[in-house]
């Protein structure tokens, strides 16, 4: 049994305490000698000269006896290794912009070192070598992926980083984590309220050369916000030494079906007790989608073809700053803003046949033009207090945020008889009109405070939400617009939450860690229709428990284990009554009747060195919800509407594995199979689904030249037939190709990209109701060439301080 510490060691870097040090710790070495530990655990605690903790300080003990072990600091400056063998060891203490520690030591018991280390006073000219962090790190909530390791990951934007991260899926630009339906993208700590393409186009702006590190959080603790059942992907930018300038000018072209381009820049400015950040991005273009629905009905077959035109413009703002008032408390703000809009000119086919003998009965043409134009505003102001050394810490957070929409929809249909000459035999035509407007309002507390025998954390959240939505519909069948009041609505939403939570975590062991934490979150919903006079409330109260467990068995070898509870609160769009038609028989609505689905998440994750991950993991959602379409036999009406509409269970492996199966060649693979169990909560829909499902991805990167200033890239993935809600969908695939240039020194970079190569991504799609088949076979015209171009300015490592505001969540329900 191992005896209790015998040594203690309080170091500074200076070469009189190195000196000190060395001879001191030589001189217990008989101790060491004759105690013949099999064993013996170096602890400890890093900080820098003005008593704040280090995180992320590499410590490495090297020896001829065991080789060498490394391991970083955490959140608190705390570090623990184990050495193996008693003998003479060599220690190091090493930080970017850090001078380098060097420690000998004749180690036979249990020692503990705490170290202050110094920044370096001069800028070297020269080659500053430094030991890497891991490709891969298990924290005991979250996967940390060093971007900055990988040769993949590194030469494109954040889009393509996430592509090569562990656990993380990229699918036609639609980001998730594998076992989860979907994702919440954070830069730095802060959410990033945009979603589908203007999520994209920003991480497209961000260069992976930017990036430090990605983390994925499979199941967020009790700090975040409860809702999502998807999981957080938090991208972390590489922090820039001070009194430094810094920023980049790029740009892409994309040809699909037709031609797309975007033009970004962004600036960095750290001086003393100021950070200035700031960037903008502006895209325009169009790309071709074709979608195919079809229905089958007792009598008939109703099969859709649209063929479409999707114009997109954007153009997005950032601004932050942020002064140290003190050497321990920071005041901050942020504005975020965006203008942008869409055109869909849409021309779309409905053969009605008859089922019997496959003859046309009659023929739908609809010809439409939606557009959609759209604004947001979001202020940020927060404040950051340093209690002590111990890293004790304070932060509030204020937030304001806008959002509105002004969508316009006018199509017109005819209707022809199933024969050769086609004569219009109906019309119909109408003007759909819907305003959209969302304010919100929240303040945040979080109080961190770590001690000897663990680390507590506090904090409070209240918010307050107010979505205005009217619809109005124009009858045009007639020649002059006739208003329709059956089908107008003013809708009013609020929406209020107040949360508190707590947590703590704890090494209870040298090789075991655990977190625990516990949030409780009550919530009161009003939804009022003007138009019917509908007034419909909700209050509920809800615990949300999370749980983590961490188990090392050696440097090689480490088992976590974790749970959450989460809740899934629909969009707003999703409660908004306002109907989407495509045609007199098929529209598209909201349901403001709609209630939060609950997700149980756990995990059993496993991590060999810091090339394999493995995973299983299982969720079970009750109350899940989403679109369905609903048909009436009796009229043939689709109606497709935002329903809770089943319960799940699923349960899943994962793997992960990066490797250089020759010193030019990077490659990065996963693969997962999963089964799930869906029940319906509709009497008329399928009463239930099984299936499994499985993904296998592949990403390679060949380096032509030692610099690797110009690397081939090659990635394929298949998605197998899988079951997912009461849904089946076919197998289908993708082969992406793409080459980096790096000039200058990586000032400049260039990326030609081949998507989609043979234009495989199409997805087969089948569900139930009513006992009448479903099918959708659609294709996001996503087979393209882009040329992407990118000149950097200043020092390219330099980045401005970036903070998690109060009121991201929210913000994400609004898109």
């Amino acid at each position: 049994m191992r005896e209790k510490r015998c040594q203690t060691i309080s170091a500074d870097n200076s070469k009189v305490s190195k000196l000190f040090i060395t001879i001191f710790l030589m001189s217990i070495g008989v101790c060491s000698f004759f105690r013949g530990y099999s064993q013996a655990s170096i602890t400890g605690k890093v900080y820098s000269k003005d008593g704040k903790p280090l995180e992320f300080v590499t410590v490495s003990i090297q020896s001829q006896q065991s080789g060498v072990k490394t391991t970083i600091t955490d959140s608190t400056g705390a570090y623990s290794l184990q050495a193996s063998t008693a003998g003479i060891y060599t220690v190091y203490f090493s930080l970017v912009n850090y001078e380098l520690v060097k420690m000998d030591l004749r180690n036979g018991c249990d020692t503990l070192i705490n170290i202050v280390l110094h920044q370096k006073s001069i800028d070297l000219n020269g080659v500053t070598i430094y030991r890497k962090k891991p490709l891969i790190e298990r924290r005991i909530d979250r996967l940390i992926f060093n971007v900055q390791n990988s040769i993949v990951a590194t030469g494109g934007d954040a889009l393509d980083a996430l592509k090569s991260s562990p656990g993380i899926r990229v699918n036609n630009d639609n980001i998730s984590i594998i076992g989860r339906t979907g994702v919440n993208v954070m830069l730095n700590g802060r959410l990033i309220q945009l979603s589908g393409n203007e999520l994209v186009n920003y991480l497209k702006s961000i260069r992976s050369d930017d990036i430090a590190s990605i983390e994925v959080i499979t199941t967020p603790p009790a700090n975040y916000d409860a809702q999502g059942n998807s999981g957080l992907i938090n991208i972390v930018l590489k922090k820039g030494s001070k009194n430094n300038f810094s920023g980049d000018i790029n740009a892409s072209y994309a040809q699909t079906t037709y031609a797309a381009g975007k033009i970004g820049a962004s600036l960095n400015y750290q001086k003393d007790k100021l950070s200035f950040s700031m960037g903008v991005v502006g895209g325009d273009g169009s790309n071709g989608p074709q979608l195919n629905n079809s229905v089958y009905y007792r009598l008939q077959a109703w099969e859709s073809e649209s063929i479409r035109r999707n114009y997109t413009r954007y153009f997005n703002g950032r601004v932050s700053a942020d002064y140290k008032l003190s050497g321990k408390s920071t005041v901050g703000i942020q504005y975020m803003g965006g203008v942008g809009g869409w055109d869909i000119r849409d021309n779309e086919q409905t053969t009605i046949r008859n089922s019997k003998d496959n003859t046309i009965d009659s023929v739908l043409k609809t010809n439409s033009y939606s557009q959609s134009n759209n604004f947001s505003h979001a202020i940020n102001t927060n404040y950051q207090l340093e209690i002590d050394s111990s890293g004790k810490r304070l932060t509030f957070d204020a937030d304001y945020f806008s959002y509105g929409n002004n969508q316009d929809r006018l199509f017109s249909t005819k209707g022809f008889p199933g024969n050769e000459q086609l004569v219009e035999q109906s019309f119909y035509s109408q003007d759909n009109l819907a305003k959209q407007n969302i304010h919100i309002y929240s303040s945040k507390v979080d109080l961190v405070l770590p001690y000897k025998f663990g680390t507590f954390e506090i904090g409070g959240k209240i918010s307050f939400i107010k979505n205005n939505s009217n619809v109005t519909l124009f009858n045009l069948t007639g020649g002059k617009p006739m208003y329709d009041s059956a089908q107008s609505n003013t809708f009013v939403y609020k929406e209020n939450t107040q949360a508190l939570y707590a947590s703590f975590s704890k090494k209870l062991f040298r090789k075991l860690e655990t977190k625990i934490g516990l949030r409780l979150e009550a919530t009161q919903t009003n939804g009022f229709s003007g138009t019917i006079d509908q007034e419909n409330k909700n209050t509920y109260l809800r615990l949300f428990p999370t749980a983590y467990l961490m188990y090392a068995f050696n440097d090689k070898h480490l088992l976590s284990l974790n749970y959450g509870r989460r809740i899934g609160r629909p969009n707003y769009n999703a409660l908004n009554p306002f109907r989407w038609y495509n045609n007199p028989y098929v529209y598209t609505e909201g349901n403001p009747m709609l209630q939060p689905s609950y997700t149980d998440v756990a995990e059993i994750a496993y991590t060999f060195k810091e090339n394999l991950i493995s995973s299983l993991y299982f969720n079970r959602t009750s109350g899940g919800y989403g679109q369905i379409t609903m048909v009436a036999p009796n009229t043939n009406i689709q109606v497709t509407r935002s329903e809770n509409y089943f319960n799940e269970f699923q349960a899943g492996w994962s793997e992960s594995y990066t490797f250089k199966p020759l010193p030019f060649w990077e490659s990065y693979n996963q693969f997962s199979i999963y089964y799930s169990h869906s029940k319906s909560l509709i009497q008329s829909m399928l009463p239930k689904l099984e299936g499994t499902g499985a993904f296998a991805a592949t990403n390679n990167s060949f380096s032509l030249n030692k610099k690797k200033a110009t690397t081939i890239e090659c990635n394929y993935w298949y998605q197998f037939p899988e079951s997912s809600g009461l849904s089946k969908t076919e197998g289908y695939s993708q082969l992406d190709l793409g080459v980096k240039f790096s000039l200058c020194n990586n000032k400049i970079q260039s990326i030609i990209n081949l998507v989609d190569v043979f234009a495989t991504s199409r997805a087969l799609s089948t569900t139930y109701y009513n006992n009448i088949k479903e099918t959708d076979k659609n294709y996001f015209d996503i087979r393209m060439i882009r040329i992407s171009l990118s000149y950097k300015l200043g020092n390219k490592n330099v980045k401005s301080q970036q903070h998690n505001t109060g009121n991201e969540e929210e913000k994400k329900r609004a898109n």
